[in-house]
Order: structure tokens, then sequence, then C-alpha cells
């Protein structure tokens, strides 16, 4: 395949659980071991079960429609699953039946919505399949796995899975339009930035915010390198920008494009420069920009909702602060950015649970009396 071949196209896995709500059978897996969890399997394929969508389900459907409607050369989206279930019907007959109903059956003539690649490991390692495929993005319902894939040079996106409710409302718009809602520090762009600040509060710094835009505005010519979700954000908006110039060509074309890509940060206007000079660098075209200095981002979001309200929103930011938040936004899928800063954060943590178990007395642990 040549560069401009490459160039032209973008990568996106999914876990299989961000596509099918597995949760159960996971859990069975998680508590009960591999026998249980191939039993569960089994059971469901023998009474005919299928399994529920997931929280990703329709944003990937929206994908596969999207991809049908917009010229190759201008960007040509391929979208797979990536699981560690087994490929063989005897263990994973319920599994290929939901796919069947939730995701082939959907297809119509004008567009198909077929898995582009696929890997089953089989208990094996994931990530080697992530990067096998050159998956640009990956999706992932476990914010371990996320990170996972982020340290092996995956950039990956933690969607919890809110049930069932939440799901089915997620799904019912999967023949829709698609508008991304984008942190910028440590998603589009780097964290770098995002460190003065934080480095400012560690040392109590009497302003840690101006710290930070005195740090931006003596860099406001410098364009910023990108971040984990910049690349994806680059070859996305090559779509805005095919519709922008599209319109302008056109009045009478629909006001709503088929895709939007939103920026909302906690920057204030005195950072906009390095923004503004950062995604010009890097040829970035964004719908819309709100510099909420930082304000809740969960402001402008109810409003795009309003304005959008037959779309699938996706927001994504790297601040568990804003993630967790957006998850009480109907209509909204909520996504954790996994960057060098959280998820150096969550190692931390981890060991620190890990050390203060291992101190814990047997009883404790074990539950002796």
């Amino acid at each position: 395949m040549s560069k401009k071949q490459d160039d032209n196209i973008l990568k996106i896995a999914f876990s299989l659980g961000s596509l099918l709500d597995t949760s159960d059978v996971e859990k069975i897996y998680q508590n009960e071991g591999l026998k249980a969890y191939v039993d569960a399997l089994k059971e469901m394929d023998s009474k005919g079960e299928v399994f529920n969508p997931g929280p990703a389900l329709g944003f990937y459907l929206a994908f596969k429609k999207l991809n049908s409607i917009i010229p190759n050369d201008v960007l040509d989206i391929k979208l797979g699953v990536i699981s560690k279930n087994s490929p063989n019907p005897e263990f994973s007959g319920s599994l290929f039946r939901s796919y069947k109903k939730w995701v082939s059956d959907m297809g119509t003539s004008k567009f198909d919505t077929d898995f582009d690649f696929s890997s089953f490991t089989n208990g094996n390692d994931v990530v080697s399949s992530y990067n096998g495929h050159g998956a640009e993005l990956a999706f992932t319902t476990s914010s371990k796995s996320a990170a996972n894939l982020y340290e092996a040079g995956i950039p990956a996106i933690h969607i919890p899975n809110q049930g069932l409710e939440v799901n089915a409302e997620l799904y019912k718009k999967h023949s829709s339009r698609i508008v991304f809602v984008s942190d910028y520090d440590g998603v589009i762009g780097d964290a770098d930035s995002e460190k003065v600040y934080q480095a400012a509060k560690e040392a109590n710094h009497e302003n840690p915010v101006m710290a930070f835009r005195e740090h931006e505005m003596k860099l406001r010519d410098k364009p910023m390198d990108l971040g984990p979700i910049g690349e994806v954000t680059k070859k996305l908006s090559r779509v805005v920008k095919y519709y922008e110039e599209q319109r302008l060509n056109n009045e009478n074309l629909p006001n709503k494009i088929p895709f939007e890509n939103i920026v909302v940060t906690a920057r204030g206007g005195s950072a906009m420069e390095r923004f503004l000079t950062t995604i010009k660098a890097h040829d970035i075209f964004v719908s819309q920009l709100h510099l909420m200095d930082g304000y809740s981002k969960n402001n402008p979001l109810e409003n795009i909702v309003k304005e959008n309200q037959d779309a699938n929103i996706f927001f994504m930011d790297d601040g568990e602060v804003h993630y967790t938040r957006a998850l009480d936004l109907k209509d909204v899928i909520s996504g954790w950015v996994s960057n060098d800063v959280n998820v150096e954060k969550q190692n931390q943590l981890e060991k620190t649970l890990n050390n203060f178990s291992a101190a814990l007395p047997f009883q404790m642990k074990f539950g002796g009396g």
C-alpha cells in the first residue's frame, strides 16, 4: 500500500465489549473463572439468545454510514473488532448470532456494516492484534485495557458500559450524524502545557492558572505537538473541511453536516493564540471552539445536545472530572482518553493499592478468623 493510501485511511478498532453488552458473562469470568464463562456462553447459544447492544454499537454503525457517503479520496474509514474470545462457534455462537442481528443484518444496498478487520485471540493478549491491524484508535470498556494499549503506542479511549437502558438509547441513533466533542490539552494537543499548570498547583503557586497563561503567551507562536488523539482528529477534520467547502459552493445544502468536530477546552481567551497556531500548523479543521476559562464543560455540552438531538454525540477528555461529569448527560457518549499524565496516575494508584494489600494481615485479606 502506498504512503498516500496509508495517509488516506483511518483504522478504528473496537473491543467486543464496547459493541455488545457482554458485562454479565464478563462478571462470571472474573468471579468464577474460564470454565464457568464458557458454560455461560454455551447456555446462551443453546437457548438462541443474543447480547444486547453495547455503548459504542450505534456509534460504530454511524461511522459505517458516514464512510459510505464521503468520497474515498477525502477519507476511507476502516472499522474492526478485536477480542480475546474464541473464534470457534462452539464457544462463540451467541456472539456471532448477536453480530448478525445487530451488525451484519443492519447493512443496506447503500452501505455494508460488516467489520473491515477482526481478530479473536482465544485468550491471548490483544495488543499485538491492534498493532498488527495498524489501529490508529481503540475504543474499550476497560480503563485498564485503554491504559495498556496507550503504553503500547495505540491511542485508546475508555467508554464505560452504563447499562441496558443507556445503551439502548444510544443505539437508536445508529443511522444519524456524528458530532465529536473533544478536549484540547492532552487529547488533540500534547499534555506539556497541562503539566505546567499541574506543577504550579503542586508547588503551591499563588495562581497556577496565571502560570499556565504566561507559559502559553510566551510560546504562542510555537505549535504544540499532537496529543494521543491528534492524528485521528487531523484525519477526521478532512471530512469537516470537505463538507464546509461543499456548503460554501452550494447554499442549498443543509446546515448540519454528517460529521462535526467541536473543541471544548478549559483554556481561556489568553491561551487561544497557541491553540490557533497549533491547529494551523497541523492542518486541523474544527467546526466550533468553546474556551471555558476553567468553567464546567457541561455548559456548552448541554447546548450541543439540544442543537443536535438527532446525532451521535461523543465527548472525549483526558480529565477524569470532566469525563465523569459528562456521564450524567443524556444522549452523550463520554470517553476517557489515555495519555502520559493519567496513565502514570493510574499506575501509581494501582501500585499503592497492591502495596497496601500486600501489607494487610492474612486474616484481613482472606477472611480468616
